[in-house]
């Protein structure tokens, strides 16, 4: 009998990079279906660096002085934290505004526990605020600015942007507020952290969550350990998980999707795509956060915590060496396999809905699409359920034959003479050179395997 109880079976969410819009996100994840719920639902010591917040061509109206001057202040700012010098980063606080200075005070407490490696601030804007100014303030200005950061685990740099509003006072422009704008949160922000680490991971969690991180730490170490298993070693990677305190913060860490989707996930991974100068998609390295929803998280069994964080942790080894993104179902169904594989868990358990499906003679007619992993737009169990049968089909009765694939497929391991600026084509040869056939036959052959597994 599976210790996942029915009520209790893995359900999936959603995943994307965060220079895409949602509505075309690539979706990942697992949720427990409950009763009571809606839906589904080392670091390492790397030289610091700071760099000048340089003016940028502004738009007509801007103030190239607040730019100059804001640029500069967060240059110093900037600086500070990489050394550590509290002063210098509360200098230049905007005296009238103590409710700041506590703000400011507390994150810098929370980053010195990290292992921030680049802080980089560069201010893309500057209008001046009409109407009344910050008491004793002769200007006013409302910065547009870009952050660009990196933990020691990183290799690529995660930005956000902020709008910051810097008044003129008689010495000299101060920060006073953080608060002007649509301003994108870490989990810094929100509340004090607590941080465990794992060999092969960084668990950043709410102190509210604090007695998960180290558990999670431990089963990601495991995770990886299971993933490199299968597809080979992946460098010296470390997995940066965030676990926020609740739904809400789990919602300010992921801004763009509503409160009722993201209710349905219980881990999401995001991080930059990059592209090379041809325009092709290339290896993003290793930026991607690994991020809980905690009441999910906590309702799952520890093989359903096992197959989650197992799943995620296949989307951040995988999007490291990708060229080209892999279409949904393959990206989703590898990470679902690998996920399941060592489980012991029987094929109706995981794919249960999808073979009820197939039994009524709903037989899909092409792979699952993008579209049909969107948690925003209902149920996505079966799409996930379809995407795992074929990826088991792929693979027969090991991973390698799945991994070489997937290798194929996404430019890891091109085909000879096959251009990676054509998808197209290297599934074609993927489908041909691995498996002897085309895609078209190969989803006759899923349907009729969907049928063969809906008589055992």
């Amino acid at each position: 009998m599976s210790d996942i109880p029915a009520a209790r079976r893995p359900r999936r969410g959603a995943r994307w990079s965060p220079v895409l819009a949602v509505a075309s996100a690539l979706l990942a994840g697992l949720v427990p279906a409950t009763a009571d719920r809606p839906g589904g639902a080392t670091a390492r010591s790397v030289p610091a660096a700071v760099s000048a917040a340089r003016p940028v061509p502004t738009a007509a109206g801007a103030d190239p002085a607040a730019v100059t001057a804001g640029g500069a202040l967060l240059d110093r700012h900037a600086a500070a934290l990489l050394r550590g010098d509290r002063a210098g980063w509360l200098a230049g606080l905007d005296p009238s505004t103590p409710a700041l200075r506590t703000r400011r005070n507390a994150v810098f407490d929370r980053l010195a526990a990290l292992p921030v490696s680049s802080w980089r601030y560069r201010v893309l804007d500057a209008r001046p605020l009409p109407g009344d100014l910050p008491a004793g303030s002769r200007a006013a200005a409302l910065l547009h600015v870009r952050l660009s950061y990196r933990l020691a685990p990183d290799t690529r740099d995660l930005t956000r942007e902020e709008y910051l509003t810097v008044a003129l006072r008689s010495g000299g422009w101060v920060l006073n507020s953080d608060r002007d704008g649509p301003t994108r949160r870490d989990l810094w922000d929100l509340g004090p952290v607590a941080v465990a680490r794992g060999g092969r991971s960084l668990v950043i969690a709410a102190d509210a969550t604090a007695d998960l991180a180290a558990g999670i730490a431990d089963a990601v170490d495991a995770a990886v350990a299971r993933v490199e298993a299968a597809w080979g070693a992946a460098g010296p990677r470390t997995v940066v998980v965030l676990v926020p305190a609740d739904l809400t913060q789990f919602a300010a860490l992921l801004p763009g999707t509503g409160v009722d989707a993201l209710n349905r996930l219980a881990a999401v991974t995001t991080g930059p795509l990059a592209h090379d100068p041809r325009g092709r998609a290339a290896p993003t390295g290793t930026a991607d956060r690994l991020v809980l929803n905690v009441s999910a998280y906590r309702a799952l069994s520890p093989t359903g915590r096992r197959v989650v964080l197992t799943h995620e942790v296949t989307h951040v080894v995988t999007r490291a060496a990708s060229v080209v993104p892999a279409p949904a179902w393959l990206e989703e169904g590898l990470a679902d396999y690998l996920g399941y594989l060592g489980t012991g868990l029987p094929v109706r358990t995981i794919a249960g809905r999808a073979l009820a499906e197939a039994a009524q003679g709903r037989l899909p007619t092409a792979l699952p699409g993008v579209d049909r992993f969107d948690s925003s737009r209902g149920e996505t169990d079966v799409a996930y359920e379809q995407a795992w049968l074929a990826c088991a089909l792929i693979a027969g009765p090991g991973p390698s034959r799945l991994v070489r694939f997937y290798r194929e497929v996404t430019a890891i391991r091109p085909p000879p003479g096959v251009p990676t600026t054509d998808p197209g084509a290297l599934r074609a040869v993927a489908f041909r050179d691995v498996l002897g056939s085309d895609e078209e036959e190969f989803v006759r052959w899923w349907r009729a395997d969907l049928v063969r597994r809906t008589r055992r």
